[in-house]
């Protein structure tokens, strides 16, 4: 990955970051930023990793079964 791409990318995931502590906090005023970025910000990347991983499986048998 270029030195450009990775950039690009870093800016993407802090606003993705951004859009979910927001996004919380508009629920509940009982997470503090420092907890986000203590804990609830790992489960949030590993949701996302999992994510991931379960559309790649998905789309792999979908194109099983649509050849």
């Amino acid at each position: 990955m270029r030195l450009e791409e990775h950039h690009v990318n870093a800016l993407q995931l802090r606003g993705v970051y951004r859009e979910a502590f927001n996004a919380i906090c508009e629920v509940t005023n009982q997470i503090t930023r420092a907890s986000w970025e203590k804990t609830v910000k790992q489960f949030h990347d590993t949701l996302v990793v999992r994510f991931d991983i379960e559309e790649a499986w998905a789309e792999r048998q979908l194109k099983k079964v649509t050849r």
